[in-house]
């Protein structure tokens, strides 16, 4: 199950069969990590969500320094409990690591946590931490997923200028790349950059597939595989996609939002608006989200809630070009000429960077 979802439970006295409900698996692993000094003590246990029953469960201490060591055994003493077979690169894939130093792992999960808000504020405060994971280890290849990443949600928010962005990611995700030609993010990435910077849906199709292919577990790869199918018409492919994802990640904001937005596409209105509603009611102050209930709205001839869905996006987003632009075409469709040509002036006066395709770039989020 994809990082975002079982993520959302950290922390929560939540009973471990509504867990294994929300998250569609049979086991779940918990456990706890304390630290003292240059110690560390974890407990791991591996539960059945049918009867709780405890499966396996184990207490490790450690050095600090051996904290890597600590993950590979506890996945191998896990894989053997549930008598999975894995032989030459599966097993490598399960115990890979992407870096040795503790400092740079811990600056990506930092770098994680914010990009994950989707948020400007977040997406750069994300971006100086995977700056900050490279500095500590130059070969940390994830940390340049996450740098990428970030520079192309960032021009799809038009926080900053495409010419600018898009060569920064696509030379920290061929950085990546040629430490790793088997990392599926990176081919995820790349195939972004040449279907929304490079304008060449046939080879980005061609390079999400191959991601699938390497790791089709891959959540992130269906999600932006399913965005592309959805672009020129081919919604039934799309629905397929996105459904994949979801079942992959079923509590990410962002996979659901996406969803929502595909639906749109569809012309199904009424389940754009379905899909996003539960996504507000996880997280009422997710930006994406409010903005394609917003474009779903004015489908539905709903005016006036998409007016104050977009107002809380300009808000929350404080005050993005991409959703100032939505609110301008909001306020013409209600018939609000007045207040929408304010907006275009105040536009037009900043010399706000926006191409009015709020519609197409929301896919970028």
């Amino acid at each position: 199950m994809a990082r975002t979802s079982a993520f959302a439970f950290k922390g929560k006295e939540i009973d471990i069969r509504e867990v294994g409900e929300k998250l569609n698996v049979d086991t779940v692993l918990e456990g706890s990590v304390r630290k003292a000094g240059d110690r560390l003590r974890i407990t791991a246990q591996l539960i059945n969500v049918a009867d709780g029953y405890h499966l396996w469960s184990e207490r490790f201490d450690r050095a600090m320094k051996d904290v890597f060591d600590i993950q590979d055994e506890v996945t191998l003493e896990i894989i053997d409990k549930l008598k999975i077979e894995l032989l030459g690169k599966e097993k490598e894939q399960v115990v890979k690591r992407y870096t040795d130093n503790p400092e740079a792992y811990n600056l990506y999960s930092q770098g994680q946590y914010f990009w994950n808000k989707r948020t400007e504020v977040g997406l750069k405060k994300g971006l100086d931490y995977f700056q900050q994971a490279i500095e500590k280890d130059p070969a940390y290849t994830l940390a340049y997923v996450g740098l990428a990443y970030s520079y192309i949600v960032l021009a799809g928010y038009e926080v900053l200028h495409p010419k600018d962005a898009y060569p920064k990611a696509k030379a920290a995700t061929m950085k990546a790349l040629e430490m790793d030609d088997m990392l599926a993010d990176a081919y995820v990435l790349l195939s972004t950059i040449k279907w929304e910077n490079d304008l060449d849906p046939i080879a980005a199709e061609k390079g999400y597939k191959q991601a699938i292919e390497i790791n089709p577990g891959l959540a992130f790869a269906h999600k932006a595989y399913a965005e592309l199918l959805s672009a020129p018409g081919r919604h039934g492919e799309a629905i397929k996609e996105i459904k994949l994802a979801q079942e992959l990640d079923p509590l990410s904001l962002i996979t659901s939002t996406s969803a929502g937005e595909i639906y749109y596409h569809s012309h199904n209105y009424d389940q754009a608006i379905k899909e996003i509603r539960e996504v507000l009611e996880k997280e009422p102050n997710f930006i994406p989200a409010h903005a394609c209930l917003g474009l779903s709205y004015i489908q539905k001839g709903m005016y006036e809630n998409a007016v104050s869905e977009f107002q809380e996006s300009v808000m929350l987003s404080s005050r993005s070009p991409l959703y100032i632009a939505g609110l301008a075409h909001a306020y013409a469709v209600a018939g609000k000429r007045e207040e929408a040509l304010k907006i275009i002036e105040e536009i037009v006066k900043e010399k706000l960077c926006t191409s009015f395709f709020y519609s197409s770039n929301l896919h970028r989020s």
